[in-house]
C-alpha cells in the first residue's frame, strides 16, 4: 500500500483494516482485536483509527445494540482518498542528473513464470463482534487456601462473571473468599455450589448466610450421609485401589493411617499436594501424621 499517512503504526492499522475488509470495502473489527493484531495498545489503536478518520481515509459508524449496549465499529474504506493521497512516482525532472549512461544491457532471457493458479482464501466475516477468548488468569492464583477446588466448568463461569462486571480476581479476592467457603463446605455445601449460586445470581463476593434455605438443607443432608459414612469407615477401614477420592478423605477423617492407604492412594495424595491441588482438610490431616514433611 503506497497511501502515505504519516506514521508506520497509522499505516500498520489501516493495511488491517483493508485486509478485514470484504469486496465493498467495510470490516467490523473490534479494537482489541486491531491493538492485539497490529501489536499495540488498544488506546493507540483508537487514536490511529480517529486519526484516520479525520483524514477521510476512512469512515467510521457506530453501531448499538449487544450485551453492553454496543457492539464493533462499522469501517468503510474511502477508497477516492486513498488513491489521491498516495505517493506519487518522481519525476524525472526532479532527480539529480547522474550522466547517460553509455552501455546497453541486453533485456533479461529470464522467462516471468505464469500467474499461480491458487486461490488465495478469503477471510469469512460474520455480522457480530468479535469475540475474544478468556485469558486464564486462574493458572496464577493459589487455590490452597479453599477447602476444595471448584469443577473446571463452573470455575471458568465464575471467572467469565466476574470479567464481565470488571472484577478482577486477584489472590487477596481468593483469600477473602475462604473462611465464607470454608463455612459452608463444613455445612455440607461444595465449592462448587457456592461459585455456581454467585454465577446464577451475578455476586460479586459471597457469604454462607447469602444461600438459599434449600441450599443449605440440601447441604445439612450431604453432611449427615458423609458422617453416616465416616462412622462406617470406623467399623471397616477398608480401602481398596477401586475405592473413591471421597472414600479415601472419609477413611483419612476417621482415623486410617496414611500408610495403610494402598499405594495408588497414596502417590495420588502426594502428585496432588506437590503440584497445589490437594484439599486444605487433607493437608491438615496430612500433616498430622507428619506424613507431608
Amino acid at each position: 500500500m503506497k497511501t502515505h499517512v504519516g506514521s508506520h503504526a497509522r499505516k500498520l492499522v489501516l493495511i488491517k483494516l483493508a485486509d478485514n475488509a470484504c469486496d465493498k470495502g467495510e470490516c467490523w473489527p473490534s479494537y482489541q482485536h486491531i491493538a492485539d493484531q497490529c501489536e499495540m495498545s488498544k488506546r493507540s489503536a483508537m487514536r490511529h483509527i480517529d486519526k484516520l478518520v479525520e483524514d477521510g481515509l476512512i469512515r467510521k459508524e457506530v453501531r448499538k445494540g449487544g450485551i453492553k449496549g454496543n457492539r464493533s465499529n462499522v469501517y468503510f474504506l474511502e477508497r477516492e482518498m486513498l488513491l489521491s493521497s498516495m505517493i506519487q512516482p518522481t519525476t524525472p525532472s526532479d532527480k539529480l542528473s547522474l550522466g547517460v549512461v553509455s552501455e546497453s544491457h541486453p533485456p533479461s532471457d529470464t522467462v516471468t513464470p505464469p500467474p499461480s493458479d491458487i486461490v488465495s482464501p478469503r477471510t469469512s466475516h460474520s455480522l457480530d463482534p468479535v469475540k475474544e477468548p478468556i485469558k486464564n488468569k486462574s493458572k496464577n492464583l493459589d487455590f490452597s487456601v479453599w477447602p476444595e477446588m471448584p469443577s473446571n466448568q463452573t470455575l471458568n463461569d465464575w471467572l467469565a462473571m466476574r470479567k464481565r462486571m470488571k472484577a478482577d480476581v486477584t489472590q487477596t479476592v481468593i483469600n477473602r473468599l475462604a473462611p465464607q467457603l470454608t463455612i459452608a463446605f463444613n455445612k455440607g455445601v461444595s465449592v462448587d455450589d457456592c461459585l455456581g449460586e454467585c454465577v446464577v445470581r451475578n455476586w460479586r463476593g459471597f457469604e454462607f448466610d447469602w444461600l438459599s434455605d434449600e441450599i443449605k438443607a440440601r447441604g445439612l443432608g450431604r453432611l449427615r450421609a458423609n458422617q453416616r459414612r465416616s462412622s462406617d469407615f470406623e467399623l471397616s477401614g477398608q480401602i481398596t485401589n477401586h475405592s473413591s477420592r471421597k472414600d479415601v478423605s472419609l477413611a483419612l477423617q476417621a482415623g486410617m493411617p496414611f500408610k495403610a492407604l494402598p499405594e495408588r492412594h497414596q502417590n495420588d495424595l502426594i502428585g496432588e499436594w506437590r503440584a497445589g491441588r490437594l484439599r486444605i482438610e487433607l493437608v491438615s490431616l496430612l500433616e498430622k501424621q507428619n506424613v507431608l514433611l
